[in-house]
């Protein structure tokens, strides 16, 4: 219930005005007329596309409130251990740890270093502190914190501390402890809501013609795709922070839609972006990348594309409530690691007390372009494996090669447990697909498109400009990831989300652009197969998951 009241709660929050007015108008909404060929070449480009939220239909929320249940609840019995338990499997208490550090005013962990690691020559070397134990939960001295960065005598944290900040205020207030598993559920279910505002928020800028039926498979699969499932049973710190940051950076991007697709420069808007992508940043540093891509395209928005309605000094105003969270949380992060390591740049990750020693090098040689040959085939085709047994599938470890092609992999390697998500999503490739015809819109395809499908862009402005920044944003979190030694299914949250929304525009884009009665019936089909194919695969591999 808990978590039913947080997504409906999300929701409200967002699209408090639309809510509002479906509450008050009574008896059925009107139909919106499609615009005439005239009034789609009237709209100058720079004048921002104003959306009436009185006229969304009831059944999109009636949608919601029966999707968003279910996706929670299966949330909720993964992390539950198959509802063996009546609260999240507890595995670590790492954000809580450092939520009391910060509650009393300190950066390091109260909990105290074992003495004969001071006597270690490389303390980092797994071998040298082999005669060490790990400490459990219920030991805090004579052992050593795994995966804490050990730097000066005291325990750190690497990972981004914007969830520890939020539990640290909690606390003051009189809050009690919290899992990492907890932390990670909460964050699961705002990410799939978020991703779903998002989802809706564009259909009704750019596809609200469309048969309505055709947004719901894209709602379901916002909160089933893989790896999200996937990662869900007994999450650790590690799940814990890049599904926090995960759901900061697609809560930024719900509040910055407007301005990114229509120039709409709501200072309040902007702000609240501003403060999610902040948080993004402070959960998780790979996504500073993304961030900034988004951040980049609002700014050449506004600036260089401003409406025409606008007042110079409005927009300049719009992009400092944007700038000023940002420049502030970087600020406040660079002061946080300088306290610690008396750097402002370092996170404290090559001081880890990892168990195979491999970031002790430093960032140079854990990303390396050499990784991304073998990390490409591990993220997209890495195949599943079949079993005699329920669920009857299971993933592979990540291997150095590619298919039977063997790859030299520069350095250290580290493999987990991954299936590609071609093979797992295969709802992503209407991705690709809108990459193909953005290209043939862009250029002449003559004959590209074939007798079935029209390169005709949607007529809403915009929607090009936008597809090409959401690209760019998921370029830019696919990057770091294929360049680290380390593949695992986890790290997949920080593209696959965008990957999503791409999808989604690409499957509606293809079913609006489609010439005959035909071609619809068979891209409406592929939609419905996709998708289902895609949550099935994704629900099977988490229940492997739960079973091992």
């Amino acid at each position: 219930m808990l978590l039913l009241l947080l997504g409906l709660a999300i929701l409200l929050a967002v699209h408090y005005d639309r809510v509002i007015a479906l509450v008050r108008k009574a008896g059925r909404l009107p139909h919106r007329p499609p615009l005439a060929s005239a009034d789609r070449q009237e709209r100058a480009p720079s004048e921002p596309l104003r959306i009436d939220v009185r006229h969304a239909p009831r059944s999109v929320w009636i949608a919601l409130l029966l999707i968003l249940p279910g996706i929670f609840s299966l949330y909720a019995w993964l992390a539950t251990d198959g509802g063996r338990t009546k609260l999240p499997r507890e595995t670590t208490f790492y954000y809580d740890m450092l939520a009391d550090a910060l509650a009393s005013g300190q950066t390091f962990l109260e909990q105290a270093p074992d003495p004969r690691l001071a006597r270690l020559v490389n303390p980092y070397d797994p071998t040298e502190r082999a005669g060490i134990p790990k400490c459990r939960q219920d030991t805090t001295s004579g052992c050593y914190v795994l995966d804490a960065s050990y730097f000066d005598g005291k325990f750190y944290l690497y990972w981004g501390p914007a969830p520890a900040v939020i539990l640290a205020v909690l606390k003051i207030g009189g809050f009690g402890k919290l899992g990492d598993a907890s932390i990670a559920l909460v964050a699961a279910c705002a990410l799939a809501s978020l991703l779903i505002v998002c989802l809706v928020d564009l259909w009704h800028r750019h596809f609200f013609r469309l048969p309505r039926w055709l947004l719901v498979p894209p709602l379901l699969l916002a909160g089933l795709a893989y790896p999200l499932p996937w990662i869900l049973d007994a999450p650790r710190i590690y799940e814990a922070a890049i599904l926090a940051g995960a759901a900061f950076l697609v809560g930024g991007l719900a509040l910055a839609l407007p301005a990114l697709a229509s120039g709409d420069h709501s200072p309040w808007r902007l702000t609240l972006a501003g403060i999610l992508w902040s948080m993004a940043f402070g959960s998780r540093v790979v996504l500073a990348l993304p961030i900034a891509v988004l951040a980049g395209a609002i700014v050449w928005r506004l600036v260089r594309l401003r409406p025409i309605h606008s007042h110079p000094r409005s927009v300049w105003k719009s992009l400092a409530s944007l700038a000023f969270p940002m420049a502030v949380s970087t600020s406040l992060i660079g002061l946080y690691n300088f306290v610690r390591f008396s750097n402002p740049l370092e996170t404290g990750w090559r001081f880890a007390l990892a168990g195979s020693g491999a970031q002790s090098p430093g960032l140079r040689a854990a990303f390396n372009v050499g990784n991304i040959p073998t990390n490409i085939y591990n993220y997209l085709l890495a195949r599943v494996s079949w079993s005699g047994h329920f669920p009857f599938i299971e993933p592979a470890l990540a291997t150095r090669a590619v298919g039977p092609i063997q790859i030299p992999h520069p350095g250290v390697f580290h493999g987990e447990h991954v299936t590609g998500l071609l093979i797992t999503t295969p709802f992503l490739l209407f991705a690709i697909y809108l990459c193909w015809w953005l290209t043939c819109a862009s250029v002449d395809c003559a004959g590209a498109t074939g007798k079935g499908v029209s390169s005709a862009p949607p007529d809403q402005a915009g929607f090009h400009g936008l597809v090409v920044v959401l690209l760019l944003a998921g370029l830019a979190a696919f990057l770091p990831i294929l360049c680290v030694y380390a593949v695992s299914a986890r790290y997949l949250l920080d593209v696959s989300p965008i990957l999503t929304v791409l999808a989604a525009l690409g499957a509606w884009n293809a079913y609006e652009t489609a010439r005959t009665p035909a071609t619809r019936w068979l891209i409406g089909s592929a939609i419905v197969a996709m998708v289902a194919v895609s949550g099935v695969v994704s629900i099977l591999l988490a229940v492997d998951n739960l079973s091992r």
